[in-house]
């Protein structure tokens, strides 16, 4: 059965009509549609775009494509590959809802807009739950600290999902964050969580327990919407006591591996883990900073990293190596995960050690694990 959001989802404003994207609503409901490959010089893809094509398994986006609208793809039931550029700058919420066989997105590792992690979008800090990939397999989740807010639509249809923690930083559920996950049974809400707002659990029929921290939690009368009319909300909530009664031991050690590969990443994804032949910053497979010698900075795109890299940048140019120079007391970076950075400037024989900086040719900047 194909699922409808036309009464569920808010519409935004209409989109400016340009010549080079795709109009809203433009292969609405097209039962023709099976791949798509849209044209070159794609600047965006409308809201509800391709909304509702039941036939629709494959899409490429073009390089240049700058903005995906609302529901652009939402409800397309067999849709499986979506590939994205480095362009795309933003996703709007609900761009994947109710794509039911689509469990990851092709996407490229340079884009400095978001962050893809476990089948989920986020923004490049992970403060923003942009949207989770509806065939995401995993039958629990387990919020990152980070996590501040969550698009509504966030987690829409996510079937396979039972159980979810959420960020002790996120104020408000959303609306039809969790809505259609039919599978899903415990949620548990920390203090911060001030609200559940509309729709935010419609359709969980096999929702039982929300425990929360929050005895003054204000839940909106449309939170539950044909869902368990026998779900109960109870307060004074314990995480670790949530945790033995509905985690397995083996959900518990995956997420002992789990905690320990986001932390990695996040060394990673906050750039600063090396440097190529040319100088530039990397974080994994992606270039996030570029060594310029005229100015002997970093420039980046991410502010994230950009600021980090800002206060790096008066260490560059002076003749010291280690983790206390003179005239710094410290060379802790806040946000870092365990540790002090060690920079080797430019010139010294340290520089040769790492086989991919040439001597001389940029210092070398490391985060130890």
């Amino acid at each position: 059965m194909i699922l409808v959001l036309t009464a569920a989802l808010t519409v935004l404003p209409s989109m400016p009509v340009y010549a080079d994207g795709i109009l809203k609503e433009k292969y609405m409901y097209d039962e023709t549609l099976q791949s798509t490959e849209l044209p070159s010089g794609t600047r965006y893809v409308g809201t509800r775009a391709y909304y509702g094509c039941p036939q629709l398994e494959s899409v490429t986006i073009p390089a240049g494509c700058r903005r995906i609208g609302e529901s652009a793809f939402a409800m397309c039931p067999k849709l499986s590959y979506v590939s994205l550029p480095s362009s795309v700058e933003t996703i709007e919420p609900g761009a994947f809802a109710g794509c039911t066989a689509l469990a990851d997105l092709t996407f490229s590792r340079s884009n400095p807009y978001f962050f893809y992690s476990d089948h989920i979008l986020y923004d490049p800090a992970t403060s923003r739950i942009l949207s989770c990939m509806p065939a995401r397999p995993s039958t629990y989740y387990n919020m990152p600290d980070s996590v501040k807010y969550i698009d509504k639509y966030a987690f829409w249809g996510t079937d396979a999902l039972q159980k979810v923690i959420v960020s002790n930083q996120v104020e408000s559920i959303t609306p039809y964050d969790f809505a259609y996950c039919h599978n899903l049974k415990w949620i548990y809400l920390p203090e911060s969580v001030k609200t559940v707002q509309e729709y935010a659990f419609r359709d969980c029929r096999n929702l039982e327990l929300i425990l929360t921290e929050n005895p003054k939690l204000k839940i909106d009368p449309t939170a539950f919407y044909n869902g368990n009319p026998n779900v109960r909300v109870v307060s004074g909530a314990n995480l670790e006591e949530f945790k033995s009664q509905y985690y397995t031991e083996e959900e518990l050690e995956d997420e002992k591996k789990a905690k320990a590969e986001g932390e990695r990443v996040e060394r990673e994804r906050n750039g600063l883990s090396g440097n190529t032949a040319s100088g530039n910053l990397v974080s994994g497979n992606s270039t996030v900073g570029k060594w310029d010698p005229a100015t002997t900075s970093y420039t980046t795109r991410d502010p994230q990293i950009k600021a980090k890299l800002d206060s790096l940048t008066k260490w560059l140019s002076e003749p010291y190596r280690g983790q206390n120079a003179p005239g710094y007391p410290t060379s802790r970076l806040e946000g870092y995960p365990g540790g002090y950075v060690t920079i080797t400037p430019r010139g010294s024989s340290a520089a040769g050690s790492n086989p991919s900086a040439p001597n001389g040719t940029a210092p070398l900047i490391t985060l130890p694990e």
